[in-house]
């Protein structure tokens, strides 16, 4: 068994598609390794993958939407096809056993000090009233 995994971020969002016997969730996640050459210069490459998830994920689906982060383990297919250049490409596909989010959508950044609201990232005070605004 040849397992990998991957943490990257969705190029779009979750297609469910229908096999013979049951539907099925497409994946493209991208990973980009970015380092610098001997020439000094910074390159970035990106490198796509294609997640099946061929169990029931209809509750984590509404989450995997374009740009979400997620880390996918499962085993590993290669494939080869022909593009619209008429060029033979490989491609790589983790068939998932696990897909799990990374991070949250917004982090709550005020915290309560006293009688204070707080914004932990710059240390700004939020003033608060209990007056109506008119």
């Amino acid at each position: 068994m040849l397992r990998v995994s991957i943490i990257g971020n969705l190029g779009a969002d979750v297609k469910v598609n229908r096999g013979d016997y049951r539907e099925f969730y497409s994946l493209s996640v991208a990973h980009t390794r970015k380092y610098t050459n001997k020439q000094n210069i910074q390159v970035e490459e990106t490198y796509w993958v294609n997640v099946v998830i061929n169990w029931d994920a209809s509750k984590l689906a509404p989450y995997l939407l374009k740009g979400t982060k997620v880390f996918a383990s499962g085993n590993v297919r290669l494939r080869t096809f022909k593009g619209k250049d008429n060029e033979w490409h490989a491609g790589l596909d983790i068939i998932a056993d696990t897909v799990e989010l990374c991070g949250s959508a917004k982090p709550d950044t005020v915290a309560t000090i006293g009688a204070e609201k707080v914004d932990v990232t710059t240390g700004e005070i939020r003033k608060t009233t209990d007056e109506p605004p008119f």
